[in-house]
């Protein structure tokens, strides 16, 4: 059977529960698995990742791996189960494929092997020994952003003629290099988006069913950081207002589609001479999401004063074309921000609020 039916949906990764002492809580585990397929995470509607980065493997020995694929497996009940079988030994690598195998892991995911600089050829040895010691499929797994490879599609096409390759969990520096490896391999390989590109994701998945629909809210951002800061991108995290109207037009009326604009840039750091440029320029950002149909467009609230943030929602709530009863305007804070820390320059405001009233 391809591996195409059932590598779909979302690829869940799986904390590995300890207690107190450090050692594995594998009822714990099984009691967690079952829950996530309790709700829904069954085969042809998604995956199982168990011990990779999320859950663990590099503080995990090698027999705790095992028993938390056997565990996995287990607890699964039908749904496919995917394992890490990284390492810095290559013969550890090897050991852990043969025991995925033997535990019923459906596929094993293998990246770039790391702390030492590999090239393509390193990669591409270490999957055909992986090959000749298992049975067991893979999924390749792009992990440029760790310091390891940056894979071409000349590499990824050499892979996919591989056996053993099946799938790959893709991700690249770019969005340009993210479509080429696409392209290069979708005719071969089952492909698990891990670029967080809200567009594509919606539209070849979100939105192809009728069951991924129900009841959720469909959300558009713009993630892509390039390696920088949060603080000097996070003004340009506005999707592409035809990216947007994709997603509406694929999502239709079956649920509401949300948009991220991102943070007011304040240029020269003096509110009130920037509010008008901002407003304007936050508001024809959201007049064109609403257009499109969008329920609600979130603002970062930040690097502004509780007065400010008031003043420059009423001042964007104005200029925004929109249906007030079925369009919204939101105003988004970070979660780490403590409420003390919005400060408020406006002593009016300030002494009120001291005074209780």
């Amino acid at each position: 059977m391809s591996i195409r039916t059932w590598l779909r949906g979302p690829v869940v990764a799986v904390p590995t529960p300890f207690h107190d002492d450090y050692s594995l809580d594998l009822d714990g585990l099984g009691a967690n698995l079952r829950e996530i397929v309790g709700r829904g995470v069954t085969r042809g509607d998604g995956v199982l990742l168990v011990a990779g980065a999320a859950g663990e493997f590099p503080a995990l020995s090698r027999e705790e791996r095992i028993a938390v694929m056997r565990a996995s497996v287990a607890a699964a009940r039908g749904t496919p189960v995917a394992t890490s079988i990284q390492h810095t030994d290559w013969r550890e690598t090897l050991a852990l494929a043969r025991a995925a195998a033997d535990e019923g892991v459906e596929v094993a995911q293998l990246g770039v092997p790391y702390y030492y600089n590999a090239t393509a050829d390193d990669l591409v040895r270490l999957v055909e020994a992986v090959g000749d010691a298992s049975p067991i499929p893979l999924m390749i797994y792009s992990t440029w952003w760790e310091g390891g490879l940056d894979m071409d599609p000349p590499l990824l096409r050499r892979l996919a003629e591989l056996e053993n390759v099946q799938a790959l969990k893709w991700s690249a520096p770019g969005y340009d290099r993210f479509t080429e490896g696409l392209a290069a391999v979708a005719d071969r390989l089952a492909v698990i988006d891990n670029q967080a590109m809200h567009v594509w994701g919606h539209v070849l998945g979100t939105s192809t069913r009728e069951d991924y629909m129900r009841g959720v809210i469909v959300h558009v951002e713009h993630l892509e950081r390039a390696n920088q800061d949060r603080s000097s991108i996070e003004s340009y995290r506005i999707p592409a207002v035809l990216n947007v109207a994709k997603v509406r037009m694929h999502v239709g009326p079956r649920a509401p589609v949300t948009s991220f604009i991102g943070r007011p840039l304040f240029d020269s750091g003096r509110f009130h001479l920037d509010l008008w440029k901002v407003v304007q320029t936050m508001a024809a950002a959201a007049s064109a999401m609403f257009q499109q149909g969008v329920a609600e467009c979130k603002f970062a609230m930040e690097r502004m004063t509780a007065s400010q943030i008031i003043e420059f929602m009423r001042c964007l709530r104005s200029n925004v074309l929109r249906n007030p009863r079925t369009q919204y305007l939101s105003a988004a804070f970070n979660l780490n921000t403590v409420a003390g820390e919005i400060k408020d320059a406006d002593p009016a405001i300030r002494n009120r609020r001291n005074s209780g009233h």
